[in-house]
């Protein structure tokens, strides 16, 4: 069982008009916990939070299993680098990363220099050792903050948006290194971002915040797959939202479309365990869980399959994968590979149809209305 790092308890606090409300949060050693949100979710005040920037109004903060709510910044011994870095401008690269060492008296310390130098050549910064921060282009200035906060071995990092001013190249770099520091250093990470590949590739957990709450906290995957509510699909980027009803007919359920009636399914047996029949809310069905095959095909329906006719209405090429547009009884978009393009270069008015695993039928659930059709 994984040992218990960081638990925020109830935490509530306001700024101005916004208020962070009863956020409870349990990050375990070795985590990687990536927050994503709305601009104004309140991402930024949680970190600022956790490092004892601000005080909280309720709630506690246990660390390690000690209470530090009222402890100084300083006392957590966090490491923590902003998006746009907040480097010295009056100090060399290594006096910025040796600030809080030399704030403790331990600059001059031969394990403290013997870190600065394997920092310096793990983010590939020892030329600039000397240099002040103004010239230094944003990719450097990023890997000197996260050599700062990485000095004095944190067990608890937390970054706000430390990457999105960069170039994708610089962008990929870094996300890189932030893998290794997290798997080498045995770091565990606090990460808010708007970036959800980014999400993915780095995180362990992913949290989304929504006006100072948290809705919905867990692996990355099961957000993106399964998210919880109609707000977190569209915000996660979902592109198949469809409202309706969940039937039961013939001992199985299926989701009834508001606009068309037409069935789909059978749905996975979780969503008759969780939630019963008679569940009005949405269905959530990722792009790239469907497949497109021709219309001679469709007999030839997979195992664990539901399938349906549409028309193409538009084809979007996105380089790496190409976007199809469908209407049938319902709107649909499907993304494809350009693998899968090539051996089926389908055209705007051309018939086709489609088709999804069951278990990618996911419901998100609002008030019932109970429809049975035995």
């Amino acid at each position: 069982m994984k040992q218990t790092l960081l638990e925020v308890q109830d935490l509530s606090l306001r700024v101005g008009s916004f208020t962070l409300q009863e956020v409870s949060v349990q990050v375990h050693k070795g985590d990687y916990v990536v927050v994503v949100g709305p601009t104004g979710s309140g991402k930024t005040l949680l970190l600022e939070a956790i490092a004892g920037l601000i005080p909280l109004q309720e709630g506690r903060i246990i660390y390690d299993g000690r209470d530090i709510t009222e402890e100084s910044p300083e006392s957590r011994h966090f490491g923590f680098a902003y998006q746009d870095s907040l480097l010295y401008p009056h100090l060399t690269v290594r006096e910025n990363i040796l600030f809080s060492a030399a704030v403790r008296g331990q600059a001059d310390s031969p394990l403290i220099r013997q870190r600065l130098a394997e920092l310096a050549e793990a983010m590939a910064i020892q030329p600039l050792l000397e240099r002040r921060p103004g010239p230094l282009s944003g990719g450097e200035r990023q890997r000197v903050s996260l050599a700062r906060a990485l000095l004095l071995r944190p067990s608890l990092l937390l970054l706000d948006e430390p990457l999105s001013a960069l170039d994708p190249q610089t962008r990929a770099g870094l996300q890189k290194l932030l893998r290794k520091i997290h798997r080498d250093d045995e770091v565990t990470l606090i990460h808010v971002t708007h970036d959800f590949s980014e999400a993915i590739h780095l995180g362990t957990k992913m949290l989304l915040l929504k006006d100072g709450r948290v809705l919905q906290y867990g692996a990355p995957k099961e957000l993106f797959s399964q998210p919880n509510s109609e707000f977190a699909a569209r915000f996660l980027r979902v592109d198949n939202i469809l409202s309706g009803i969940v039937q039961r007919k013939s001992r199985y359920s299926w989701f009834c479309t508001e606009k068309s009636s037409r069935l789909y399914g059978p749905l996975p047996e979780k969503v008759l365990e969780d939630w019963k029949v008679g569940i009005r809310g949405v269905l959530a069905v990722r792009a790239a869980h469907i497949r497109m095959f021709p219309e001679m095909n469709a007999g030839e329906v997979r195992e664990g399959e539901c399938s349906w006719p549409v028309m193409v209405i538009g084809v979007t090429f996105h380089g790496s994968y190409v976007e199809v547009a469908c209407e049938g009884d319902d709107p649909w978009v499907i993304h494809i590979s350009l693998a899968e393009w090539r051996s089926f270069p389908v055209a705007r008015g051309e018939r086709v149809w489609l088709a999804c695993m069951l278990r990618d039928l996911h419901v998100i659930p609002c008030p019932a209305v109970i429809h049975d059709d035995r």
